[in-house]
């Protein structure tokens, strides 16, 4: 699912839980725990969730990065297999991270030919390309309105 805005709506509470700040629970804090539950009940998804004993070929993606020196790490999961497979990196943000999960989850399908994979990410960029972008990209030699696309190397690994 994805929630417009979302960081700016829960940067109050992101504020309030850092260890170099003081707990404080306000009246700003509130309105925004408030907010984002709304929102979060209101989302859409993206698509249907598949679950039961037919659904094998399904991946959760995760990713995140750290630090000034920009180390990444990317992972999924397989609950019907319950398996986790990683890999880790340096120079990239958590966006990048994220497109290395969804390299490997795409890797994965390939090796266990797997004639269709369902993939969940968290990524509201990532979910929109692969459901259309990646064509108009294609199409464009990877650029939109002349500039070279964020990534594109990345992207074109994961179209190809």
């Amino acid at each position: 699912m994805h929630i417009p805005e979302y960081s700016q709506i829960v940067s109050p509470l992101y504020l309030v839980t850092r260890k170099k700040n003081d707990f404080h629970w306000g009246p700003e804090q509130q309105q925004a725990f408030a907010q984002i539950k709304q929102e979060i009940a209101h989302a859409v998804a993206f698509g249907p969730v598949r679950t039961g004993l037919d659904v094998k070929n399904m991946l959760y993606s995760a990713a995140g990065s750290h630090g000034a020196n920009q180390k990444w790490k990317a992972a999924v999961w397989s609950p019907t297999r319950q398996a986790a497979q990683a890999t880790k990196g340096q120079g990239g943000s958590s966006q990048v991270a994220e497109l290395k999960a969804i390299q490997l989850a795409l890797d994965i399908a390939e090796q266990e030919k797997w004639p269709r994979l369902y993939l969940y990410t968290d990524l509201w960029m990532v979910a929109n390309a692969l459901w259309g972008w990646l064509n108009c990209w294609k199409k464009a030699n990877w650029q939109r309105r002349g500039k070279p696309i964020w990534a594109a190397e990345i992207w074109q690994d994961i179209a190809a």
